[in-house]
C-alpha cells in the first residue's frame, strides 16, 4: 500500500459574541497516484488534490446562507472539475420552511451546467408525517417538479415507514410508493414504480421490488429468531419461570430494540464489537412476585460474535405478614434473613419489619423456609409457602 499526506483546517466561530453565526471551514487533501484504501485491489485516484471551502452566515430576516466551493485537481489531460453553490434557507416555525439552491458546475470534460432548485417543506412531528415539493431548472432546459409525502412511525422497531411521490420531467410522469417495516424477527421493504411516458411513443412501465430479511442465530447452545444481523449480536433467553412474559430489551422511544415474546428469545442484532455495551432488561407487565433478576448487563463482544444472557428466576411470590414474639409483642424495626430449606442454591433474602412488625419481601417461590433474626439471640422460625401460591401471598402472623 502507498500512503499519501492529507491535511485539513477548520475554523468556526459561534456563541453570544457572534449573533450572525458566521462559520468558515477549509479542507485540503492530497493523494498519491498509487494510494489505495483498505480493501481496494488497485489504486483509483483520478484527482491529486481536493479543496473544499465553506462559509455560512445568518442574514436578515432569519435567513441562513451557506456558500460552498469545491475544486479538484485532475491527473492527466482532463479538465479540473469544480462546483460553486449557494444555499438560502428560512424556517417559519410549525415545521414550515423553504430553501433555494443555486449551483454552477464544471465536469471533467469541460462542460458547464447551472441549476436552480426551490424547495418547500412542511413537517408534522406529532403525526410523524412530512410533505415536500421541489422544482429544479437546469441550463440545458431540463425542468423537474416533485412532490413527496413521508410517514415514519415513532417506534424504532415494530413500526412502519411509508412514502408516496410524484415526479414530472421532460420524458415522463413518475409515481413511486414505498412501504417498509423493521420488526423483531424480520425486515421487509416494498417499492413500486409507475412510469408514464409523456411523448406517447414509449410504453407504460410498472416495476415492483420486494426485499425480505431474517436470521437464525445460535449462541451458548441456544437458538433465536431475529431480523438480519449486522455484526455481533446478543441473545437474551428467559428462565422457564418467566418464559410466558413479555420482556423488553433496551428501551427506545415507545418500544424496545428487542423483546422476548411468544416467538422466542430476544435478539439484539447490531452490537459493536470490542466496545462495552449495556443491555437493559425491562418487563412493564411482570406480575407482582415474579423476579427478573439482574436487570443491567455490561458486555464486551468480539468481532461477529454472539453473547448469551439469561434473565428471570422461578420466583413468583410476594410475601407479606406480621412478625411477633411469643409474648405477643411485635418484632419492631428489626431485620432478618430468609433461607430456603428446599433449594440450597437459592440466594438468601433480607427481611425488614416496621414498628408494627409488618414485613413484605419478593423473590420467593413455593417451598419451606427458615427465618433468622439479626439479633443477639438469633431467634429462628420456619414457615412454608404452599405450592399453589402466586403473586401476593399473605402468610398472616408468624410467632418467633
Amino acid at each position: 500500500f502507498f500512503t499519501a499526506p492529507a491535511s485539513s483546517d477548520d475554523y468556526t466561530r459561534l456563541g453570544a459574541d457572534n449573533p450572525s453565526q458566521r462559520a468558515f471551514s477549509l479542507s485540503l487533501e492530497h493523494r498519491g497516484s498509487n494510494f489505495m484504501s483498505l480493501g481496494e485491489i488497485e489504486p483509483n485516484n483520478d484527482f491529486a488534490l481536493d479543496l473544499v471551502a465553506s462559509y455560512r452566515q445568518k442574514l436578515f430576516g432569519d435567513i441562513n446562507s451557506n456558500l460552498q466551493f469545491r475544486y479538484r485537481l485532475a491527473r492527466g489531460r482532463e479538465t479540473d472539475p469544480y462546483r460553486l453553490s449557494l444555499r438560502l434557507s428560512r424556517s417559519f416555525g410549525n415545521g414550515l420552511g423553504v430553501n433555494l439552491n443555486l449551483t454552477h458546475t464544471q465536469n471533467q470534460t469541460g462542460s458547464d451546467e447551472q441549476r436552480v432548485s426551490l424547495n418547500f417543506f412542511r413537517s408534522f412531528p406529532q403525526l410523524g408525517q412530512s410533505l415536500q415539493t421541489s422544482s429544479n431548472i437546469s441550463s440545458d432546459g431540463e425542468t423537474t417538479n416533485q412532490l413527496t409525502w413521508n410517514y415514519t412511525d415513532s417506534r424504532t422497531v415494530g413500526g412502519v415507514r411509508t412514502s408516496l411521490g410524484a415526479t414530472q420531467n421532460a420524458n415522463s410522469y413518475d409515481f413511486t410508493g414505498r412501504l417498509s417495516r423493521t420488526g423483531y424477527r424480520f425486515n421487509f421493504d416494498l417499492n413500486h414504480f409507475y412510469i408514464l411516458p409523456r411523448n406517447g411513443q414509449q410504453t407504460t412501465r410498472n416495476i415492483t421490488r420486494f426485499n425480505f430479511g431474517t436470521a437464525l442465530v445460535f449462541a451458548g447452545g441456544r437458538f433465536g429468531w431475529s431480523r438480519p444481523i449486522d455484526n455481533s449480536f446478543v441473545l437474551v433467553v428467559p428462565h422457564p419461570g418467566v418464559s410466558d412474559q413479555l420482556i423488553g430489551i433496551n428501551p427506545s422511544r415507545d418500544n424496545f430494540l428487542a423483546r422476548i415474546d411468544q416467538l422466542g428469545p430476544a435478539v439484539l442484532p447490531s452490537v459493536a464489537p470490542y466496545l462495552v455495551s449495556q443491555v437493559q432488561i425491562e418487563a412493564p407487565d411482570l406480575p407482582i412476585g415474579y423476579d427478573l433478576g439482574q436487570s443491567v448487563f455490561n458486555i464486551l463482544p468480539t468481532y461477529s460474535s454472539g453473547t448469551l444472557i439469561q434473565v428471570g428466576t422461578d420466583a413468583k411470590v410476594f410475601l407479606r405478614g406480621v412478625l411477633k414474639f411469643s409474648n405477643g409483642e411485635p418484632v419492631s424495626l428489626l431485620s432478618g434473613q430468609i433461607t430456603s430449606l428446599w433449594d440450597p442454591d437459592s440466594k438468601p433474602l433480607v427481611l425488614f419489619t416496621n414498628r408494627a412488625g409488618k414485613f413484605a419481601t419478593e423473590g420467593l417461590k413455593p417451598g419451606h423456609y427458615q427465618l433468622r433474626l439479626f439479633t443477639e439471640n438469633g431467634e429462628v422460625l420456619e414457615f412454608e409457602i404452599p405450592e399453589e401460591a402466586e403473586g401476593i401471598y399473605d402468610i398472616g402472623t408468624l410467632v418467633i
